[in-house]
């Protein structure tokens, strides 16, 4: 310290710099925590693209699932348009229906 500092610091006087280099501080603190929350926390931030991508993974997995049940479903109407065994099979066993005079025993499963 130079004897004029050392002089105005006896006398109670701050440094010049003192005050600027805390405003700095905290200004700079007072950016990195904006931009942190920005980038992580915000709506476009880190964390909601996480979420996003497993949303969108999940979709897609529903969207796979759907596609396979219509090749499905496709296959099963082919069959019942041309196939009149399947249809009366289909139709007996995934509709519950019956001709005439016949009875429909339902089982219930004993686990």
């Amino acid at each position: 310290m130079g004897s004029k500092a050392r002089e105005n610091y006896l006398r109670g006087e701050r440094p010049p710099l003192f005050f600027p280099r805390r405003l700095k501080l905290l200004l700079f603190l007072l950016g990195v925590s904006l931009l942190s929350y920005i980038y992580i926390g915000g709506d476009y931030g880190f964390l909601q693209i996480l979420s996003h991508r497993s949303q969108v993974q999940a979709l897609q997995m529903d969207i796979k699932k759907g596609m396979v049940r219509k090749v499905d479903l496709a296959r099963k109407i082919e069959l019942i348009s041309q196939d009149s065994t399947f249809m009366r099979k289909y139709i007996r066993e995934e509709m519950g229906m019956a001709r005439k005079g016949e009875k429909i025993y339902w089982f219930k499963e004993v686990r």
